[in-house]
């Protein structure tokens, strides 16, 4: 049976009637355990959380004063105790990239250098381990479907936190119809929506839309306000299936218009770049890319040194004088040889000859004569040419046959033998003498020649290159140019598409704004809620109402005019957040049905008016059918004490804090 909801002063009362289809919080703690070291044992336990699905209360009281307040007594027995940093564990366990600021963060690194915070997380029914180190060095891992109790079973499966981070992001998108940011098309992920189920407490409950404060060094992504908005409002379900088709459209659009704006001036640098360089190369300054002339100037002066380029390949000299001294030098190193070899037959025959004579002059015995003559070169003939040759030509050096030694000395006259030889030898040695001019003339022209082709290679080579060097750099220049009239072009083309996309985006504004003024049922539905809770935290006889606009969402309550103040406007901040969640607890939009406020009494808000939010809390649960869990998590830590009836087992976590003493604070340490 459905329970009603009774506040003071709230007539008729109102029924809150949770989903059947929404049996869970989408995402819920069920235990946070902080400790010493990653070991089994209760001495490594530091603190031991259990919370439940409902609300929850970490209650740091003060001290109690029997006698009247004195200066200088002890006020911090509230303060310090560590609510805020069990919210930050908290955030932290729930994927947030730190657990507090620097200083906080070497605090507790300086007490617990190899101290853990462990939770047990349960994600769409599912329970999950987590384990995040909080000293340096170590990696976090996670365990699906394993409860705390089986921490360190040797049996359970580690993942990478980035396993457990992809299910928390699948989760927060199972009921969310728009899956992506308004402003970037970045797929909309839980580190987006966890900012705002758990607002930093140096925010101070100031704006609905502020969520981080930057001296708390979350590492949670900056998102724009209208990215915040957004995330809301798809929260709530406030979006018509028109607006969201529109909003889809827009998303595009502003895609579309970055892509560009990112691209051009890209393209507009590469444009220039090939102009400066295009003029550098010609050494001419050439009209600017906006000019509709400088593709004309800069074809003409690509024309003209193309023509250039022609007339040096006519003016080269012709590869035929090349092939002529190549010719020349191999004729001139053919002669060179010849004559060489002629030189050194004649010089072969003069040794011979030689012999001979000293063999006429002298008595030398048989082994003598053979050991000269075998010392000796063989013979070719006289020269080059054939003996019979040469007597058939009439050569005077072919009617002189070898000596035969044995008819020598038969011979009576070796006398007239003697000088005939001696004749003989000098006829070559006159030879010999011709034949080394001969072969002078000979190298010289070969040296010659040889610097003639070096000149004439070196002449074609050098033609050569400078020509294919010219036509290299034209290419290249014409290349520059077409680049950078492209580029251009290109960038002209973005900057006119981007004035077109500013329009389409303008106009999809409009048209998301006229559709958001139609969708007034779903707004009127959650404005009714917000002042359903309104008047039960602050008094049936005031009204509230909230509404979205292009750049905000305006939260009124009114009692003889509109009031505004620190504590009422921190009052509509907390319940616009109750009233957010009580929606997505009715079936109604996405919110995860999970909610953390930090010591949330701000400014001068009034006690009792404080304690009625506990109230609410506790009533919410009342509304549960069937003796069910609630559907929701609502976890709140306060300095001020909840109202007497919550302030015990299960809404009132254990341990209570006090900063009086080090042993219970959080991590019973004074840090």
């Amino acid at each position: 049976m459905d329970k009603q909801l009774r506040l003071p002063n709230i007539e008729p009362p109102k029924q809150l009637k949770p989903a059947k289809e929404r049996p869970w919080p989408v995402v819920w703690v069920h235990e946070l355990v902080i400790l010493r070291e990653l070991n089994a044992g209760e001495e490594f336990v530091l603190r031991r959380i259990c919370l439940r699905r409902g609300l929850n209360i970490l209650w740091s009281k003060s001290a109690e004063r029997p006698q009247p307040d004195k200066l200088f007594e002890r006020g911090l027995s509230g303060h310090t105790a560590g609510k805020t940093t069990f919210c930050r564990l908290l955030r932290y366990v729930l994927g947030e990239g730190r657990f507090g600021d620097e200083s906080l963060r070497s605090s507790i690194r300086r007490k617990f250098p190899n101290g853990w915070v462990a939770a047990e997380v349960i994600i769409l029914g599912k329970p999950w381990i987590v384990c995040r180190p909080l000293g340096i060095g170590p990696r976090g891992f996670a365990c699906r479907n394993t409860t705390l109790d089986k921490l360190f079973d040797q049996s359970i499966q580690k993942e990478g936190i980035g396993s457990y981070q992809q299910a928390l992001d699948h989760a927060i998108l199972v009921d969310v119809p728009v899956k992506s940011l308004l402003s970037s098309g970045e797929s909309i992920q839980w580190v987006h929506v966890m900012p705002w189920l758990t607002r930093d407490q140096e925010c101070r409950y100031a704006h609905l839309l502020d969520w981080r404060h930057g001296t708390s060094e979350s590492r949670s992504p900056q998102l724009d306000m209208s990215d915040r908005q957004f995330i809301i409002r798809t929260a709530l379900g406030l979006l018509s299936d028109d607006e969201l088709r529109e909003i889809g459209n827009n998303a595009r659009l502003l895609a579309e218009r970055k892509g560009a704006r990112e691209k051009r001036p890209l393209l507009v640098h590469q444009a220039n770049a090939d102009h400066q360089r295009l003029e550098e190369i010609i050494d001419r300054r050439l009209p600017p890319l906006d000019d509709g002339l400088f593709g004309q100037v800069a074809h003409k002066e690509l024309e003209e040194k193309a023509a250039i380029v022609e007339k040096m390949k006519a003016a080269m000299q012709p590869k035929s004088d090349l092939n002529e001294a190549e010719q020349a030098m191999e004729e001139a190193m053919r002669r060179e040889v010849e004559t060489a070899r002629d030189l050194e037959d004649v010089q072969n025959r003069l040794r011979v000859e030689t012999a001979r004579l000293t063999a006429i002059s002298r008595d030398m015995t048989v082994e003598e004569r053979r050991e000269l003559f075998a010392s000796l070169p063989p013979s070719r003939g006289y020269c080059n040419v054939p003996i019979e040759i040469a007597k058939a030509e009439g050569c005077p050096l072919s009617q002189t046959r070898p000596l035969d030694l044995g008819i020598v000395r038969a011979e009576h006259d070796l006398q007239e033998k003697k000088e005939e030889q001696e004749r003989l030898i000098g006829i070559i040695q006159k030879d010999i003498a011709e034949k080394e001019k001969t072969l002078d003339h000979c190298r010289s022209d070969t040296a010659s020649a040889r610097r003639k082709l070096l000149h004439v290679r070196t002449s074609y080579e050098e033609n050569i290159w400078r020509v294919a060097g010219s036509e290299e750099q034209v290419v290249q220049l014409r290349v520059l140019a077409r680049h950078a009239e492209k580029a251009w072009q290109e960038a002209e083309d973005l900057g006119q598409n981007i004035e077109r996309l500013d329009n389409e985006i303008k106009k999809s504004r409009e048209k998301q704004k006229m559709l958001r003024e139609q969708g007034t049922k779903a707004l009127a539905q959650f404005s009714n809620l917000f002042d359903y809770i309104v008047r039960a935290i602050i008094g049936s006889e005031v009204a509230a109402s909230a509404g979205f606009s292009g750049r905000g969402i305006d939260l009124r309550v009114d009692y003889r005019g509109e009031r505004n103040s620190a504590a009422i406007g921190t009052i509509k901040i907390l319940c616009f957040d109750l009233a957010a969640m009580t929606s997505s607890i009715e079936g109604n939009g996405s919110h995860p049905r999970f909610l953390v406020h930090d010591c949330p009494r701000e400014a001068d808000m009034a006690p009792d008016v404080y304690r009625r939010f506990f109230l609410f809390a506790r009533e919410l649960e009342n509304c549960v059918f069937n003796g069910n869990e609630p559907n929701f998590q609502y976890i709140v830590t306060t300095t001020e004490p909840p109202p007497p009836e919550l302030l015990e087992a299960p809404w009132l976590l254990s341990p209570v804090l006090d900063a009086s003493r080090p042993e219970e604070r959080l991590l019973r340490v004074d840090l």
